[in-house]
C-alpha cells in the first residue's frame, strides 16, 4: 500500500512539474490605415485549455493602454488579439510601447516596440 501511495504523490509530483513556459515572441502589426494594432503572442502548448496565454496588455510607460484576458488559448501554437486605436491612442504614433504577454501557469514576456 504505501508503494502505490508513493508512486501516486510521485506521478503527481511530476504532473504538477510539467513544463511551463512564457510565450516565446510577441508579434506585433501596425496598420495605420485603418488604425488596428494587432498582437500575436506565440505560446505552443499541449492543451489550451489548461495552459495558455492569460492576458495581453499594452504600456505606454507606466500607463495600460489596452489589455485583454483570456480563459484559454484558441490555437495552439498562439493567441491573438486585434485592438482599434481611439483618438488618444493615436496621438502615441512613435512612441515606445511595451507589450506583455502572461502565461496562465508560469512566465511572461516583454517586448519593446515603437508605434510607427
Amino acid at each position: 500500500m504505501k508503494k502505490i501511495l508513493c508512486a501516486s504523490l510521485f506521478l503527481l509530483l511530476l504532473t504538477c512539474l510539467a513544463p511551463a513556459h512564457a510565450p516565446s515572441e510577441n508579434l506585433v502589426e501596425y496598420d495605420a490605415e485603418n488604425d488596428l494594432l494587432k498582437i500575436t503572442a506565440r505560446h505552443a502548448v499541449g492543451n489550451a485549455r489548461t495552459h495558455f496565454v492569460k492576458r495581453i496588455v499594452v504600456l505606454h510607460g507606466e500607463r495600460e493602454i489596452f489589455s485583454r484576458d483570456f480563459s484559454t488559448q484558441k490555437q495552439a501554437a498562439f493567441q491573438e488579439v486585434v485592438f482599434s486605436l481611439d483618438a488618444e491612442a493615436k496621438a502615441l504614433r512613435g512612441a515606445i510601447l511595451t507589450i506583455i504577454s502572461y502565461c496562465n501557469v508560469r512566465g511572461k514576456l516583454e517586448t519593446e516596440i515603437s508605434l510607427d
